[in-house]
């Protein structure tokens, strides 16, 4: 059986199961897929609408509604609380789980779910992918080395060692101490310093390799072939940022796959739906930027 983790709160629901969409479409033998939705509470409706989607579609979803008062007193920023549920994650799953994989709710899959957790670990707790978009002077400030910062979007966990490292404790002692940037991301950075098993950038497309090709940033040039690899072929496409792909504004050149996704979801989306509101300027800035975001990807995908 193959266990898979998101976190989301009433807001995010419907792209937390735009998620379990994109694995279920791109999964062979789903009846081996179990999800587990962690939430810090969802309406009665939602989750009855929840149940009749997992039950017309066999898809096997259970959700765990989890006490958040262990970060009542945490900053979060401009993150939700239900973002730091990972961090007592073991605390709502079956204690029998010895390998998990944890997704935000921002991210598709594009390959079948049983590759990406056939990724070894190779005797670490957790396997995760290298952060490109963080800025250098906040992971070096955090670990003194830019290329020991994960993103922690995607995650492969051992269980046992998890459970056995109390993450909890060790991230509350840290978020109680420190104010950081990116809560979760950083604590567990913080704990698992140089300690993870690295996995390709194509587990973890992130829109910044881009501008990493065409910046050409010295710590991240031995990494070229590997971008231009999670490019043209992501197995996890992971949407960082303010903008998301069901904002107007979005011009991600991946959007488009996000939103078929959701389709099969008790939440369908469509562009024309999430751009109504935008003003004609607003559309015409959009429209400047779709047509530089699909050159640019264009270009990329033609280099050898």
């Amino acid at each position: 059986m193959i266990n898979i983790a998101l976190c989301s709160d009433e807001n995010y629901i419907k792209y937390c199961c735009t998620v379990i969409s994109s694995i279920v479409s791109n999964t062979q033998n789903l009846e081996k897929i179990k999800f587990h939705i962690l939430t810090p509470g969802l309406s009665s409706q939602t989750k009855n609408r929840i149940k009749e989607w997992g039950k017309t579609t066999k898809i096997n979803i259970t959700i765990n509604t989890a006490n958040t008062d262990e970060f009542k007193n945490i900053n979060t920023g401009r993150f939700s609380t239900s973002a730091l549920l990972r961090l007592n994650i073991e605390k709502y799953l079956p204690p029998n789980i010895n390998k998990l994989i944890y997704l935000d709710s921002d991210v598709i899959i594009l390959d079948d779910i049983a590759k990406i957790y056939m990724q070894g670990l190779e005797e670490n707790t957790i396997a995760a992918v290298l952060d490109l978009a963080t800025d250098q002077n906040h992971s070096y400030s955090l670990l003194n080395n830019n290329n020991n910062y994960f993103n922690s979007g995607v995650l492969i966990i051992d269980m046992e060692k998890w459970k056995k490292l109390n993450i909890l404790k060790k991230s509350l002692d840290i978020l109680n101490s420190k104010k950081l940037k990116y809560p979760d991301q950083d604590a567990l950075n913080l704990i698992f310093d140089g300690q993870w098993k690295r996995l390709s950038l194509r587990y973890n497309f992130q829109p910044s390799s881009y501008s990493v090709l065409k910046n050409k940033y010295s710590h991240l040039t031995n990494l070229k072939n590997e971008i231009l690899e999670s490019i043209k072929s992501p197995a996890i496409v992971h949407f960082i940022g303010k903008t998301k792909p069901w904002h107007g504004k979005c011009y991600h050149p991946l959007q488009n796959e996000f939103i078929k996704y959701s389709q099969n979801t008790p939440w369908p989306m469509s562009l024309k739906d999430i751009r109504e509101n935008l003003s004609t300027k607003e559309k015409i800035k959009l429209y400047l930027k779709l047509i530089k975001s699909k050159r640019r990807r264009k270009m990329t995908l033609n280099i050898d």
